[in-house]
């Protein structure tokens, strides 16, 4: 009977420690699609708004687009094994970006009446959804060991930056003054 037990609590070990990547992603999208929803009816359209672009940030929309795609599927591919200290690394970097998501998420779905969010985390940062976002996928790089996923994230940062100044552009457009107070007060990351 102890070595039945013994041999189930071994392979019980196995598949909790042996999961596969893709199941980093679902917390992500919960986040993203129902969490706002509690907050506000409007606040998907509003977290689904892209600015008009010109320029370098009409191909910049397409590289965000499909490296997202990539690194989301890419992740399907992989196992996350929970044996190193590298994973226990990626796991709290992973954790650590999704608490943030969900703040930065949370504070940008709740409407202001100035139509700016200046509070919580947009004290900080005027962007903390993307860099939160970037460090869930810098967790899931760490834990998966992807280099290949390590690239996609770069290519999408870097597109990701050209969208933030057409947001930004917007945002003087739409708020002027009081957007350019807050530009002036809050760095763009950090």
């Amino acid at each position: 009977m102890t070595l039945i037990r013994s041999k189930i609590y071994k392979n019980l070990f196995w598949v909790v420690s042996h999961v596969n990547a893709i199941w980093t992603v679902f917390p992500v999208l919960l986040i993203r699609y129902a969490l706002p929803n509690l907050f506000d009816k409007d606040a998907l359209k509003r977290l689904a708004h892209f600015p008009p672009l010109i320029g370098k940030e009409k191909w910049a929309f397409w590289v965000y687009q499909l490296t997202n795609a990539a690194m989301v599927l890419q992740l399907y591919f992989f196992e996350i094994k929970f044996n190193t200290t590298c994973s226990v690394v990626g796991a709290v970097i992973y954790l650590l970006g999704l608490i943030g998501y969900v703040i930065s998420v949370g504070q940008f779905s709740r409407p202001s009446r100035r139509g700016i969010i200046t509070g919580g985390l947009y004290k900080w940062s005027r962007n903390p959804m993307y860099i939160t976002y970037f460090i869930i996928f810098v967790g899931c790089v760490i834990l998966t060991g992807s280099f290949s996923l390590l690239m996609l994230l770069v290519a999408f940062q870097i597109s990701v930056h050209w969208l933030i100044l057409a947001e930004e552009r917007w945002c003087l457009e739409t708020f002027g003054s009081r957007y350019q107070d807050y530009m002036d007060q809050v760095g763009r990351y950090y």
